[in-house]
């Protein structure tokens, strides 16, 4: 079983984060967290590097939803999440990448 205390990597949530993680479903808030705590593990995941983004800038698909994280070194940042109809649109994409400048 996958545990937070298995992870090589310290997962880190932004308020915006969280704040995206609270009018979801138990089963999807449940898929989110199994698939970061996967991508934590093992390494394993539908991941992206986010282009015209900063390094380190990454993409997780999780259904119809996008999970936006920022690596550096073990920390992985939680920034946001949004369903894919919203998740790539200027105006948001804009305000992720002035948060990690």
């Amino acid at each position: 079983m996958i545990t937070p205390e298995r992870t090589p990597f310290v997962l880190v949530l932004e308020k915006r984060a969280l704040k995206a993680l609270k009018p979801l479903s138990t089963q999807d808030e449940a898929r989110v967290w199994d698939a970061l705590l996967r991508l934590c593990a093992e390494g394993i995941g539908d991941i992206g590097q986010l282009q015209n983004e900063p390094t380190g800038s990454l993409r997780l698909r999780v259904g119809d939803m996008r999970i936006f994280l920022f690596l550096e070194g073990h920390r992985l940042t939680l920034i946001d999440l949004e369903r894919r109809g919203q998740a790539y649109k200027t105006k948001s994409r804009k305000s992720r990448v002035k948060r990690q400048k």
